[in-house]
């Protein structure tokens, strides 16, 4: 009967292996909030099945080494395989929480990676604005005595010359390839 048990988690290890490779792929494809609930619900399966299979391992160990005299001692190889074999769920359950962990890790990776890119886009475009934002608040003050507001084409001369800044950062930062 324990054989019968221990063979039936066996089934529910390669399920719940299966659905962790699953999730891995998922989170590749896309890592929305999820994705997180879904590697927790797996991590407490895991945990639940560590807890109902560690009193089975501890009955068997206790059971291969009784020296009852209700146990026939010849047996004893076969509660020896119960015991590997329990040993052998409970190494697969902590195989399995660990890919959850790097799996949960990849998530957090790929949620800093995106927050990254978002980032620099608005570094790029602060770089861009502010210069512009500085000649714009210069020329927004009502001096008397700017001497550019005299000239004729101090209008499109200040045009040019904001347009020549934009333009300068965008090589610049396309050079550096902060646009792909």
């Amino acid at each position: 009967m324990l054989e019968a048990i221990i063979d039936n988690y066996f089934e529910v290890i390669e399920e719940i292996s299966q659905r962790v490779i699953d999730l891995e792929k998922y989170c590749m494809k896309n890592s929305d909030s999820n994705t997180l609930q879904l590697i927790e619900k797996e991590k407490r399966k895991l945990v639940e099945l560590k807890k109902i299979v560690t009193p089975l391992k501890d009955a068997t160990s206790q059971l291969q080494k009784s020296k009852s005299k209700l146990i026939n001692q010849n047996n004893n190889y076969v509660f020896s395989d119960l015991l590997e074999d329990c040993l052998s769920v409970l190494d697969e359950i902590e195989s399995n929480k660990q890919l959850l962990e790097g799996i949960t890790n990849l998530y957090f990776a790929m949620q800093g990676q995106r927050m990254n890119e978002i980032m620099k886009m608005l570094t790029i475009v602060s770089a861009i604005f502010i210069p512009l934002t500085f000649i714009a608040g210069i020329y927004g003050m009502n001096f008397s005595y700017m001497p550019e507001l005299n000239s004729k084409h101090g209008y499109f001369l200040t045009l040019l010359f904001m347009s020549v800044i934009t333009i300068s950062l965008i090589i610049y930062f396309k050079s550096k390839g902060w646009f792909k």
